[in-house]
């Protein structure tokens, strides 16, 4: 269970805060691909009680908020991501879930694969990354328009072309991967 295992490192943390120099207050979280996917859930964790009471997480960081998600090319909504035509997406969410894609799709408990559904208007703001070829980007479309619609303060960096294949900001030496790491650390940088 990944959120479950991401929360109790959150408390080794919060318990060991000032031995490691931690402001827990201050944590913002990150990935790309399946990365992206937990710290979307992560968010939406945070923040929404209903979402947050499916998982069993640790007393000791269950309440902690985030100041900012960095999202880079990620799943966000299963349906989303499986009609997408990804290599392999079916797989994948086989292994994630411990469930056949098919059995996905008509199981209720599946939606909590799916961190876009449990976004509110309290998400800490949010910066999305998208690259032109990458079968993903629609996720991270829909994504975007779920962060207008609840009025959170976003910045959404779309990568163009040959280069901005999934997760493209990794090759930190091409320049498309450049611009948009830049352009999320301004976003941070003056987003209170």
């Amino acid at each position: 269970e990944p959120i479950k295992n991401i929360y109790t490192a959150l408390a080794f943390l919060k318990q060991n805060a000032k031995t490691y120099n931690i402001d827990i207050d201050n944590v913002y979280v990150g990935g790309d691909s399946a990365g992206a996917t937990l710290a979307m859930t992560l968010g939406a964790v945070s923040t929404n009680p209903s979402y947050k009471d499916f998982f069993e997480l640790p007393k000791e960081s269950k309440d902690i908020r985030f100041k900012g998600l960095a999202p880079i090319c990620g799943m966000y909504d299963m349906r989303t991501s499986m009609a997408s035509g990804f290599p392999h997406i079916r797989e994948y969410l086989t292994a994630y879930a411990d469930k056949s894609a098919d059995e996905l799709l008509n199981d209720e408990d599946s939606k909590y694969l799916s961190p876009i559904r449990f976004i509110n208007k309290e998400l800490p703001p949010t910066f999305v990354i998208t690259g032109e070829r990458d079968a993903l980007k629609s996720d991270g479309f829909e994504l975007v328009e779920k962060l207008k619609e609840y009025g959170i303060k976003y910045g959404h960096f779309h990568g163009e072309g040959k280069s901005a294949i999934h997760a493209f900001p990794v090759g930190q030496l091409l320049s498309t991967a450049k611009d948009a790491l830049n352009a999320m650390l301004d976003f941070f940088l003056i987003v209170p």
